[in-house]
């Protein structure tokens, strides 16, 4: 039987966590929900922070480093939904630098559309080589939608 632990629950009360009830507190100890790391979201600044959210955030490794990796390129902090969204699709820094450097700038919906559509670095250019240069990352996932790739 889980016993929830008064200290924890009223350690993520302070921070503004409320609704916490048995089940919720459960679920939290199963995906290793920490006041600490739920401090470390709200201390780099991440709005929209819930505490039903944090638990998808959680369980996709969403940490500070990860948010670094993408405000490191330019980009401003994202929301928790982003995070989710952007976890969830696999978008990382790496593929997103290699996507930039092809001359492209997508915003956060984009890089989830990227990854949804499969619009990897590789596509791009084999886009390039059929003579679709300067197409929008909008273009890019019609091409993919539609099948013109093929």
């Amino acid at each position: 039987m889980f016993t929830p632990d008064a200290a924890f629950a009223a350690r993520m009360e302070q921070m503004g966590f409320s609704g916490l009830d048995s089940e919720k507190l459960q679920t939290y100890a199963f995906v290793n929900v920490e006041s600490e790391w739920a401090q470390s979201m709200q201390q780099i600044g991440i709005h929209g922070l819930t505490a039903d959210n944090l638990i998808p955030l959680r369980i996709f490794h969403v940490d500070r480093e990860y948010v670094q990796s993408l405000t490191g390129l330019g980009y401003p902090l994202p929301s928790a939904d982003q995070l989710v969204a952007m976890k969830v699709q696999g978008v990382n820094a790496e593929e997103v630098r290699q996507i930039r450097a092809l001359g492209y700038q997508p915003t956060f919906d984009e890089l989830i559309q990227i990854r949804i559509f499969r619009i990897t670095p590789d596509f791009i250019r084999g886009m390039e080589a059929r003579g679709l240069k300067n197409l929008t990352i909008a273009k890019l996932v019609q091409i993919r939608i539609f099948k013109l790739d093929e």
